[in-house]
């Protein structure tokens, strides 16, 4: 997936960004990142194999890391899916 997205620094500085990751989290902790630092999202899209876009909420990303938690939902996910 592609990640695009615009923050706006500290000082007021806009950037404009993207980059390329197979796993979800990673954009996310990307994300989480700048806000935790500081910097204010404007937008983010992620753009999948297909062409897709999909435009992120803004509003999800308080700067906390969340791969503990996408790990505990994705182990949850399979013992429902694989009871055995």
């Amino acid at each position: 997936m592609l990640l695009h997205f615009t923050i706006d620094s500290p000082t007021g500085e806009r950037f404009n960004h993207s980059f390329y990751a197979a796993e979800l989290d990673s954009h996310i902790n990307a994300l989480n990142f700048f806000v935790a630092t500081g910097y204010q999202l404007c937008s983010a899209t992620l753009t999948d194999q297909e062409g897709k876009q999909m435009s992120l909420p803004l509003d999800a990303f308080d700067g906390m890391p969340i791969a503990g938690a996408i790990r505990e939902l994705q182990t949850e996910y399979e013992q429902v899916l694989n009871p055995y």
